[in-house]
């Protein structure tokens, strides 16, 4: 076996590009394209914005419960096999919704496709990633990660479209086929989960102290400090990272852009999430990951400025800004994990912070809605938010490396 070869491109790199495309079919329409369907919808069913949000939230409860037992399923299932499943699955729970005539059969399908876009996002690509690269994991990370936020830049204008000129109910059917012509094939046919399977060796194999395992096992790892500021983290990068791409769109419309405006703005907020987690996976892997984590919560700081600001012309590019903050929901957690706790029981405590995250995530958008029946506006949920970025800040230097027990 070998880590590359002379004459090839190196077959992680590939992984990493299919990830990249199924992120943004799947997360990339299932969650940020998700505030495009609040207005018409509601609309057309008569019912509030809050009541179609629960949506959101049984698909990021549903993110959560999955990150929770990830150490367990992905010890008893073949994650390839779970990929596959879910490239069937997402595709046809989510065409369902165009034949949904009430909260009811919305809420019964948002289960479906929680459970299934799951499976084939986040979670199995940072084990997939990680059983590829030791040398540029960062990196691998944020390139494939970034295909949520490509995704979600190119489906919000195609979707924002189809809903215009032919309503949302084509718009998830065409949407639900655009998917399953994307991840059934590279599910089935080109994605591989371990090196093995291609007689390799993971990118960097050769580094001795990037190969041995070590840190501490979950049961020590919970009860510290580092965890519980972790868990604090996730928490709050969670429920600002949902709010933050569920509100643009809306806030802009209430102050008085177009519809054509707004998505626009929100896929060019999109296009520079998927660069923001390219240049955050790098930066984790030139200044670490405190310092990396640091870069990324002021720029979600200016973002949440940028949404506020909205009618100034100087606001886009901190709205844009903004993809630093958002890029942390999911490059952040393993890059984060490792540095605190090692590779002994990462794919455990990954899958923990993770859940943490999801559970903030399946509120946010509930909550943001709720401040918006209550005052008028989404001005308090986005100044809130802005004060949570300020905390992560404070508690970044009170996570630190365990012991480490090769």
């Amino acid at each position: 076996m070998s880590s590359r070869s002379s004459s090839r491109l190196f077959y992680g790199w590939i992984n990493v590009l299919c990830g990249a495309l199924i992120l943004g079919v799947s997360h990339g329409v299932v969650t940020n394209c998700f505030s495009l369907y609040i207005i018409p919808v509601s609309q057309d069913l008569g019912v509030s914005r809050e009541a179609f949000s629960f949506i959101a939230l049984i698909v990021n409860a549903l993110y959560a419960l999955v990150s929770f037992l990830s150490g367990h399923l992905f010890e008893r299932f073949r994650v390839i096999s779970l990929i596959r499943a879910a490239s069937v699955v997402l595709p046809l729970s989510y065409f369902c919704f165009s034949l949904c005539s009430g909260l009811a059969s919305f809420y019964l399908c948002a289960v479906v496709v929680g459970l299934s876009v799951s499976l084939i996002t986040f979670l199995p690509f940072t084990l997939i990633i990680s059983n590829w690269f030791i040398r540029h994991r960062g990196r691998a990370l944020g390139l494939c990660f970034m295909g949520s936020g490509l995704g979600g830049m190119v489906m919000n204008f195609f979707s924002s479209a189809l809903i215009e000129g032919f309503g949302w109910r084509s718009s998830y059917q065409l949407v639900a086929l655009i998917m399953a012509a994307v991840m059934v094939p590279l599910s089935f046919l080109v994605i591989r989960a371990t090196p093995q399977e291609k007689h390799l060796l993971p990118l960097g194999f050769d580094d001795a102290a990037g190969t041995a395992i070590f840190g501490p096992l979950a049961s020590q790892a919970i009860p510290t400090l580092s965890f519980a500021m972790l868990v604090l983290l996730s928490l709050i990068v969670g429920f600002t990272s949902t709010v933050y791409g569920n509100v643009i769109n809306p806030h802009l419309r209430d102050l008085g852009f177009s519809p054509l405006y707004a998505s626009s703005v929100l896929s060019l907020y999109l296009g520079a999430l998927a660069a923001a987690k390219i240049l955050l996976g790098s930066l984790y892997d030139r200044i670490g990951a405190r310092n990396g984590t640091l870069v990324s919560m002021l720029g979600f700081i200016l973002g949440f400025l940028g949404v506020f600001l909205g009618k100034a012309l100087w606001s886009i590019p901190l709205i844009l800004l903004g993809g630093l903050g958002t890029a942390s929901s999911n490059v952040s957690y393993p890059v984060l994990t490792r540095f605190a706790f090692g590779t002994r029981d990462f794919t455990r405590l990954n899958g923990l912070l993770m859940g943490m995250n999801f559970v903030t995530c399946s509120i946010g958008t509930v909550c943001a809605n709720l401040i918006y029946s209550a005052t008028g506006s989404y001005n308090a949920v986005l100044f809130l938010c802005m004060g949570l970025c300020a905390l992560v800040i404070a508690i970044l230097p009170l996570i630190r490396p365990v012991s480490q027990t090769h």
